[in-house]
Parts: C-alpha cells; structure tokens; sequence
C-alpha cells in the first residue's frame, strides 16, 4: 500500500482490519450487512478490513457497538510496533 504512513502505522491498520474482520465473522455478519448497518458504503468497508482505510473515532466507535466490543478493546493490538 504506497501511503504517507510509516510501516508501523500500516501494519497497525492492518491488525485493526483483521480483528474488525474476525470479529465480524464470529459474529457471523456478512461485510455487506455490515457495511450497511454503520452506514458505510461496502465499497469503503472492504478496505477497512484490508487496513487499507484510517478510521474515523466515530466509525470506529459504530463498528465497536455493531460488534459489542468498546473501541478500546477493538484498537488493544499487541505488537503493532511504535507509531
């Protein structure tokens, strides 16, 4: 992903979309049903998963109460490295 974000930074997003995308699979959620419940476009959310997206606290906060987690357990990466 060519971006203005440090490697840190991206690896972090990363760890972020792979535990929205765990998450929303546990809870047996299609990213479509997903997408459209936090009001975001499927097109955007995709790449949410991917890290390919940085969040908005309030989208973050949106997909952290669809899921039933806090946004601080949605963000509690380990190993994300130093941003």
């Amino acid at each position: 992903m060519a971006s203005d974000y440090s490697v840190a930074q991206e690896a972090f997003l990363r760890k972020v979309g792979e535990k929205i995308r765990s998450l929303r699979i546990e809870r047996g959620l299609a990213q479509e049903a997903m997408a459209h419940v936090i009001k975001m476009d499927r097109s955007y959310y995709g790449p949410v998963e991917r890290g390919e997206k940085n969040l908005s606290i309030l989208k973050i906060k949106a997909i952290a109460d669809e899921l039933g987690v806090s946004a601080a357990e949605l963000l509690d990466i380990e190993d994300a490295g130093s941003l």
